[in-house]
């Protein structure tokens, strides 16, 4: 399954669309403008909270939590809610290095986590693999007739949401540097 994120939309406060490869809107994420560190709201296109990405802060190196279902509901209504994974930048000495992890040991056993990415990620072509080496995705830059676009080739239509995430948290850390 393909879907596309235009490039250089994602700005603190303003709403944007992921699309399915036929240009049908999927989902909207929305951010957050007046928070510590920053929040990302994705919704459905029934106006459903689907998941939310969040900054940690205070860590030397990126550190994003993605809540998913009805934990995402609930931290995106400022209640307390147990993460599902968290994007965390790790160090290197050259380039990035960017791991996916979960707390709750049965998620992390079903995804087969930790998972890896690598990748060059200024040139926007990274790729998503599982403890096994498995490819979950595959991110590329796209430019089509209708803009330039992050183009997120997934492998399993039951990760669509964490890799959205994954994208928008490294967008985000990109930003920062």
């Amino acid at each position: 399954m393909k879907l596309y994120i235009k490039q250089q939309v994602f700005a603190i406060g303003e709403k944007f669309f992921v699309y399915d490869q036929t240009q049908r809107e999927i989902f909207w994420v929305e951010g957050s403008l007046f928070s510590f560190g920053d929040k990302l709201t994705i919704y459905d296109m029934q106006n459903q909270v689907v998941a939310f990405l969040e900054q940690e802060l205070f860590h030397l190196l990126a550190h994003y939590n993605i809540y998913l279902g009805t934990e995402a509901e609930k931290v995106s209504q400022g209640e307390a809610a147990n993460y599902t994974a968290c994007l965390i930048k790790k160090f290197a000495l050259f380039g990035h290095n960017y791991e996916v992890e979960s707390p709750d040991s049965s998620v992390a056993k079903e995804w087969k986590m930790p998972w890896e990415i690598e990748g060059h990620f200024l040139a926007h072509d990274y790729a998503v693999a599982d403890s096994h080496g498995q490819r979950i995705a595959q991110i590329s830059k796209a430019i089509l007739s209708w803009g330039d676009f992050y183009e997120i080739e997934i492998s399993d239509e039951k990760f669509i949401l964490p890799v959205i995430c994954i994208v928008l948290g490294i967008d985000d850390a990109l930003e920062k540097r």
